[in-house]
């Protein structure tokens, strides 16, 4: 339960009301002026666990024609955000849905790396508790992690690659560091919100 204007809203009150709300609203995007986040990164944020309701609100969302790729001021698409919050199945609808994967964030960051980051962090853990190995395995998660792994895969991505690139990068975040230079090298480079402001960076510092 969710406390709001002294009274307490369910989270199926709160989708209902933005289910009523959406239906009238202009423009669709509605950017929040201060955080810089719209209502699909909204919804990705308030709703961590998965419920067949979500499910319907985020198909609600997408049939409104709310632009999948707008980004927050860090970069994030709701896709990026939906994948570190490791709810793979929202961004698997969110994939089908035609959410791109070669935006960069404001680290140069691609899809592929925030996959890499969780993947390795998976991968310690499992090493140091073993015993969870067998309920990854068992998960549903899994299947909608190769589900995400299969699109990107076919878009020319590799998670070998993207771990290579998270140890080159370290701590540097900067134009010098590996992903920036990599990035460079795409033919994505210039995608998305960041990419564009990118380009003309560049321009500007020619």
């Amino acid at each position: 339960m969710i406390r709001t204007c002294g009274s307490f809203w369910s989270i199926r009150n709160l989708e209902d009301w933005l289910t009523r709300t959406l239906r009238y609203l202009k423009p669709r995007h509605w950017i929040q002026q201060h955080g810089n986040t719209d209502v699909l990164h909204t919804y990705v944020n308030c709703c961590s666990s998965p419920t067949g309701h979500s499910c319907e609100t985020l198909a609600m969302l997408i049939r409104l024609s709310l632009d999948l790729n707008v980004q927050t001021r860090d970069g994030s698409t709701a896709l990026m955000l939906a994948v570190e919050q490791l709810n793979y199945s929202r961004a698997v609808h969110l994939v089908q849905a035609g959410a791109g994967l070669t935006c960069c964030d404001a680290y140069h960051r691609q899809l592929i790396h925030i996959m890499a980051s969780n993947y390795r962090h998976r991968m310690r853990h499992q090493r140091e508790y073993p015993e969870v190995i067998g309920e990854w395995e068992a998960a549903v998660e899994q299947r909608d992690w190769d589900r995400l792994m299969a699109a990107l895969r076919q878009q020319g991505f590799s998670l070998t690659e993207a771990l290579v690139d998270l140890e080159k990068q370290g701590d540097d975040l900067g134009r010098r560091g590996c992903l920036y230079q990599r990035r460079l090298q795409r033919d994505d480079a210039f995608c998305c919100h960041s990419g564009r402001e990118l380009e003309l960076d560049l321009r500007e510092a020619e």
